[in-house]
């Protein structure tokens, strides 16, 4: 109770100052933490060895960062050399398909080469014997002197009973029609030239049967001597001969080839392959056959409503022929002989077409004056091409009677 108490002395801050002392200072607020945690209890501040601590796990896993970004980048690098691989061989694959398209395309155009110099060969060889045996008959045949064949009985008034076996077909009409002025007869006889023409057209239905669905038989055939028809075609294949080289145009070759069961008929009946010339199919009726067979076919009387227009419509097989015949049990089909000449190949329908297509591109003389109003000399449309691609059998349509020559009527049916 003294009236003058003695002050008490201050109270220092408790630091490490003794080596036993386990205890750490906070370097936020001073004040001693005798726990080991992490933060001190008065203001929460974390201690300098848990500082110490965190920052080597982050160097720790920044170190593994870095280690991944290493990899990740060699990875890179690897992927960008087997990309530039890849690329490097593509651009191989790529350079050989280009080489072996080229070699492909030069091969396609040498057998090509070698079909048409096949096809050439072929015609000379049929014209050295047709001319053999024209000259034998003491004769001499071309375009513009066109002679009948030998074995007609039409115009051979030196040899009209000469050939004759006395027998018919099996399958043909055991009289012959009499000739009309001279100039037509429809013969039902069979020759000994015919024979093989008879075995040449069974073997043609055969070949030529696309769709498969009937085997058509050869019931009876007909071989029609029409000179007046005969003449006039004789006289439009020389004109078709004659106007392409006068108009500085030429005539392409018929893609595909016709089958060369219709390239060709026996060594008398030869083909000109410089015009196109063939043997079609053209499926009608009885009737009608018999009017072809003695007034030639008449594109006038062609509905413009055909998918190709109003012309006279032919095929190279049977079957699609035989859809257009009618007879019941035995079909009418006329073997014609065309003259294609220039075809115009189509992709699609020419509905109210009354002629082939204008020519285009052609020049004369020395200041190359284009030729205006030449027109192609037929109509092909082939199979996945014509009628924009639908077209399933290939037609051939003309629009010149004289171009065409009913050659044979012949009836098929089914075996």
């Amino acid at each position: 109770n003294s009236p003058n108490p003695s002050p008490r002395p201050a109270i220092q801050p408790q630091t490490k100052a003794t080596e036993n002392f386990s205890g750490w200072s906070c370097p936020e607020c001073s004040m001693i933490n005798t726990s080991d945690d992490q933060s001190c209890n008065f203001c929460g501040q974390r201690s300098a060895s848990a500082l110490e601590a965190e920052l080597e796990s982050l160097r720790a896993r920044a170190a593994v960062n870095n280690l991944r970004v290493s990899e990740v980048e060699a990875d890179k690098q690897k992927n960008r050399r087997t990309v530039k691989k890849l690329q490097k061989e593509m651009e191989d694959m790529v350079a050989n398909g280009r080489r072996k398209d080229r070699e492909l395309i030069k091969a396609q155009r040498l057998i090509a080469e070698m079909k048409k110099r096949e096809a050439a060969a072929k015609h000379e060889i049929l014209v050295a014997k047709a001319q053999m045996s024209h000259l034998r008959a003491g004769v001499v045949v071309t375009h513009t002197n066109p002679h009948l064949p030998l074995y007609w009985d039409v115009g051979q008034n030196n040899n009209e009973s000469s050939g004759a076996t006395g027998t018919s077909s099996s399958s043909s009409s055991s009289s012959s029609s009499s000739p009309v002025d001279g100039s037509i007869n429809i013969s039902r006889l069979v020759k000994e030239e015919d024979l093989d023409r008879l075995k040449w057209i069974q073997t043609t239905l055969d070949e030529t049967n696309h769709c498969g669905k009937t085997k058509w038989k050869l019931r009876g055939a007909e071989r029609i001597e029409n000179s007046v028809l005969y003449k006039s075609y004789s006289r439009r294949r020389e004109e078709i001969a004659e106007r392409h080289p006068a108009n500085n145009s030429t005539i392409a070759p018929c893609e595909p080839p016709v089958p060369d069961c219709l390239a060709c008929m026996g060594d008398i009946d030869v083909m000109d392959p410089s015009l196109n010339e063939v043997w079609l199919f053209h499926g009608t009726s009885k009737e009608t056959a018999e009017i072809i067979a003695r007034n030639g076919f008449d594109e006038r009387v062609a509905s413009l409503s055909g998918l190709y227009g109003g012309g006279i419509y032919m095929a190279e097989q049977i079957c699609k022929s035989a859809s257009y015949a009618r007879g019941g049990t035995e079909k009418a089909v006329v073997i014609c002989r065309a003259t294609l000449g220039d075809a115009y190949f189509t992709d699609t329908q020419m509905n109210g077409t009354r002629r082939p297509p204008e020519k285009e591109g052609l020049v004369v003389g020395d200041k190359n004056e284009k030729v205006k109003g030449f027109l192609y000399d037929s109509i092909i449309a082939n199979p996945g091409v014509g009628n924009g691609g639908a077209q399933v059998h290939r037609e051939f349509v003309v629009f010149d009677r004289y171009q065409v020559y009913p050659q044979w009527i012949i009836y098929i049916g089914a075996p």
